[in-house]
C-alpha cells in the first residue's frame, strides 16, 4: 500500500528482503520513503539508505522500534532510485487509492485544512492533514478514540448497508455477502489498521452467525479477532491501539452486565453507565502508556459521542456525493465541519476547567494487574449474584433502594481501587542525563517530587522539549519544574526552555541564570520568563539552593 506525504510518498513493501553489501535479510515489511511514482502491485528494486528503528531515548519517550514492530515493519528506508522488476498493477487497490485522494482533496477544498484533516482521519484513516495541535487537543480531553477507524464505522457502513438491503427484501445470504464485501472494501480504503481489522472480523462473524442460524456472542468474536491478529503478527500485543481497542469492547460488554444487574433504564443514566464502563477498562492503560489522564473524560464523551455517528455519516455521504459532482457534497460536508468546530470549542472549554489533566506518572504494572483482577471479580459477582423477584410494590421499592445503595458503594469502591492502582514506583533521589541528540540536558529528581533541570536543548532534534524532555517528566509524574538552570545561551543548551515557555502543561517555578549580561540568547530567555511572571535569579559562586532534602551549591566560576 502507499500513503501520500508532504515531502514524499510512503510505500509499504511486503514479500521483500533487504540487501546490505553481500548480506540478504528477509523482512516482513519495509517502510520506504520515495519520490518516484509507483502503483500498488508493482514489484520494485530500490537503492537507498536503511534506517534501523530506535528504542526510546529516555524513559517516557516514543519507542519507535516497539511501535513499528507492532505494525509488522522491520526497517525504514529512504529510496534514492527505483528499478521496476514488474509494472503489473493491482487495479482495484490503485483505483481505491486514487478515489481516496480525490475525497481528501474534496474535503480540503470544501472544509479547509483544519477540519479536513480531522474528517480524513475519522473517515479514511489518513492522518497526513491532521494538525498536531488538534491531535493533542483530542488526546488531552480523552476523545482521540473518535479518530480511529473502529466498530462505530463498521456499524454505520456495514450494518447500515445490511439494513438497507433488508428493507429491499434481498435474500439473507446475498445481503450478508454484499455487506461483507462493502466492509472489506472500506477496510482496504482506510488502511486496514489494527482496530479496523478487529471491528471487521467481529462484524464478519456476526454476518456468518446470521447465515448459519447461530446467535452472535461479543466475547467469542473478540477472542477470535485477537487470535487472528496475534497469529498474523505476534508483536501486535505491544501496540497501544490494539490493547485499547479490545478493552473498549470489554467495557461495552461490562456495561450490559451493569445495566441488567442495577436495573438502569434507558436514557442519560444508560449513556453514563456505558461511557463509565469503557473508561473504567481503558483508564489504567492510558495512564500506563501516556502518563496522564483527562479528568472530565466521561462528561465530554457524553456530549460528543452521541453525535459522532452523524459526523461520520455526513463525511461519508458528502464524500460520495462530491465524487459524482462536487457541489452536491457541499452541504453535508459543511454540516460535518460545523460539528467538528463545535467539538474543538468544547475541548478547549474543558481544558480551561481546573485540574483538566491529571499527570499520573507511569503506574506500577503489578497494581494494574491487581486492578483488572478486582474489576473482573466485581463483574462476575454482579453477573452471577442472586436477582430478587418482583412480587409486590413494596418489594420493588426496596429493590430500587438496594440498587441505589449498591451503585453508591460500587462507585466509592471503584474510585478507591483506581486511586490505589495509579500509584507510581516509589520516588528516590536520582540524576537523569538525558539523550537530547547533539546538546545537553540534565534532570535532578528529589525524593519528595522536586524536579530541577540543567539546560535542555539540541541542535539536531526538533522540538526537543516536546519529544525528549516533557515525556520524561510526565513519566515520573512531575507536575512542576521547581528550578531551571541555564549554563549559557547556545541553542544546543536552551532550545528546550524556549519551547517550554511557548507551550507546556508543566509550569516553571523559577529560572536561574549565570551572572553574565553579554549573552543575548540568555537575555532573550530572561525577557520571555518575565513576560510570564516567572521569577529570574542569578547564581554566583557560594550561592546555595535548597530543594526538599537536598542542596545545590555553586562552585564555579569566580
Amino acid at each position: 500500500k502507499k500513503e501520500e506525504g508532504a515531502k514524499s510518498t510512503k510505500i509499504y513493501l511486503k514479500h521483500c528482503y533487504l540487501r546490505v553489501e553481500e548480506k540478504q535479510l528477509p523482512c516482513r515489511q519495509i517502510l520506504v520513503y520515495l519520490n518516484t511514482d509507483v502503483s500498488v502491485g508493482n514489484i520494485i528494486y530500490v537503492n537507498g539508505t536503511v534506517k534501523t528503528l530506535e528504542p526510546a531515548r529516555n524513559e517516557g519517550n516514543f519507542d519507535e522500534k516497539n511501535f513499528y514492530e507492532s505494525q509488522g515493519t522491520d526497517f525504514k528506508f529512504y529510496g534514492e532510485n527505483v528499478q521496476f522488476i514488474s509494472r503489473d498493477t493491482d487495479r482495484f487497490a490503485e483505483f481505491l487509492y486514487q478515489k481516496k485522494r480525490e475525497v481528501i482533496q474534496l474535503y480540503q477544498k470544501t472544509m479547509g485544512a483544519e477540519t479536513a484533516g480531522v474528517l480524513s482521519t475519522m473517515v479514511l484513516g489518513d492522518r497526513q492533514l491532521l494538525e498536531p495541535e488538534i491531535k493533542s487537543l483530542y488526546q488531552k480531553t480523552g476523545i482521540s478514540h473518535i479518530l480511529a477507524i473502529s466498530g462505530l464505522h463498521v456499524s454505520i457502513i456495514g450494518m447500515g448497508f445490511y439494513k438497507m438491503l433488508q428493507k429491499q427484501r434481498v435474500p439473507l445470504l446475498l445481503r450478508s455477502t454484499l455487506s461483507a464485501v462493502a466492509i472489506l472494501v472500506f477496510a482496504v480504503l482506510s488502511g486496514a489498521g489494527v482496530s479496523t481489522k478487529r471491528a471487521v472480523l467481529m462484524f464478519l462473524l456476526l454476518l456468518l452467525g446470521g447465515v448459519i442460524g447461530r446467535s452472535y456472542d461479543s466475547l467469542t468474536g473478540l477472542a477470535l479477532a485477537a487470535i487472528f491478529l496475534l497469529w498474523e503478527n505476534p508483536f501486535v500485543y505491544a501496540y497501544t491501539g490494539f490493547i485499547l481497542s479490545f478493552l473498549a469492547v470489554l467495557g461495552v460488554d461490562a456495561s450490559v452486565i451493569l445495566l441488567k444487574s442495577m436495573d438502569i433504564q434507558k436514557g442519560i443514566r444508560e449513556q453514563i453507565c456505558v461511557s463509565g464502563c469503557i473508561q473504567a477498562f481503558t483508564i489504567p492503560v492510558i495512564a500506563y502508556y501516556y502518563f496522564e489522564l483527562p479528568t472530565y473524560v466521561i462528561f465530554i464523551n457524553l456530549l460528543i459521542l452521541p453525535t459522532t455517528g452523524v459526523v461520520l455519516f455526513l463525511g461519508i455521504f458528502g464524500g460520495l456525493l462530491g465524487l459524482l459532482y462536487p457541489v452536491l457534497g457541499f452541504l453535508p460536508l459543511q454540516g460535518a465541519k460545523g460539528m467538528l468546530l463545535l467539538y474543538q470549542s468544547l475541548c478547549r472549554l474543558f481544558l480551561k476547567l481546573p485540574g483538566a489533566v491529571w499527570t499520573t506518572g507511569k503506574p506500577r504494572l503489578q497494581r494494574l494487574i491487581f486492578y483488572y483482577v478486582v474489576l473482573a471479580a466485581i463483574l462476575t459477582w454482579l453477573w452471577y449474584g442472586k436477582k430478587p423477584q418482583r412480587k409486590l410494590k413494596t418489594e420493588l421499592n426496596n429493590r430500587l433502594e438496594n440498587h441505589r445503595l449498591k451503585r453508591i458503594a460500587l462507585t466509592l469502591f471503584y474510585l478507591g481501587l483506581l486511586t490505589f492502582s495509579m500509584q507510581k514506583e516509589g520516588k528516590r533521589f536520582q540524576i537523569q542525563v538525558l539523550d537530547v541528540g547533539q546538546g545537553d540536558g540534565i534532570c535532578i529528581l528529589g525524593e519528595n517530587g522536586q524536579a530541577i533541570l540543567v539546560d535542555g536543548g539540541s541542535s539536531d532534534v526538533k522540538k526537543v522539549y516536546q519529544y525528549r524532555i516533557e515525556p520524561m517528566l510526565k513519566y515520573y509524574g512531575i507536575r512542576k519544574i521547581d528550578a531551571w538552570f541555564l549554563t549559557h545561551g547556545d541553542s544546543d543548551h536552551v532550545s528546550g526552555i524556549e519551547e517550554a515557555f511557548e507551550d507546556s502543561a508543566i509550569p516553571v517555578k523559577r529560572l536561574i541564570l549565570p551572572d553574565v549580561s553579554t549573552d543575548e540568547a540568555l537575555n532573550k530567555i530572561r525577557e520571555m520568563a518575565e513576560q510570564q511572571d516567572i521569577p529570574v535569579m542569578t547564581v554566583r559562586p557560594g550561592d546555595r539552593l535548597k530543594a526538599g532534602n537536598f542542596e545545590l551549591s555553586c562552585l564555579y566560576p569566580k
